[in-house]
């Protein structure tokens, strides 16, 4: 018998939920299109000035900021700048829109934060951020999403779900 495994990939929202804090907010949002530099033409291995969205979030549990994401997207369909959109959940919207991934790829780190991502989630001075880089593939193998998630280390702790497939069925 082959076993293959899989990890379960959560929306913030989600893995909040799971933890018992249903109380999630996201403090403010932002979405622009931008045309992709050198930096990230390479990973999107796509043309310089391709146009993509970029997504800036910094969410939370009641009052207290938890993660900043800086999310890119290589997308088809449009996105709304409506309030609903910025500050709901993004792969439900994606879903609604026929948008479906079909793997992940992860990176963590705990790195020292920069001054903006101190003030942004009011750090200690000597507090670590557990940086958290996801890519988003499609059914095709093309890379749809690229974020990267800086977390307070002191509030977040990420968890890991590996299960065989057999399992799942």
């Amino acid at each position: 018998m082959i076993l293959k495994n899989f990890t379960k990939v959560k929306s913030f929202t989600n893995e909040m939920k799971d933890i018992g804090a249903d109380a999630t907010k996201t403090f403010s949002s932002t979405i622009s299109i931008v045309f992709a530099d050198v930096k990230m033409m390479s990973v999107f291995n796509c043309e310089f000035s391709s146009r993509l969205y970029n997504l800036k979030r910094l969410r939370g549990v009641n009052e207290k900021a938890v993660v900043y994401s800086d999310t890119w997207l290589n997308l088809d369909v449009e996105l709304p700048t409506t309030r609903e959109f910025l500050f709901g959940s993004l792969y439900s919207y994606l879903i609604s829109k026929n948008v479906l991934f079909s793997r992940f790829e992860e990176e963590i780190e705990a790195v020292m934060p920069s001054k903006e991502m101190k003030e942004l989630l009011s750090l200690d001075k000597d507090s670590a951020v557990l940086k958290r880089i996801r890519k988003g593939y499609d059914v095709n193998n093309k890379l749809i999403e690229y974020t990267i998630n800086y977390y307070d280390a002191s509030l977040y702790k990420y968890t890991v779900e590996v299960a065989s497939i057999e399992k799942v069925k």
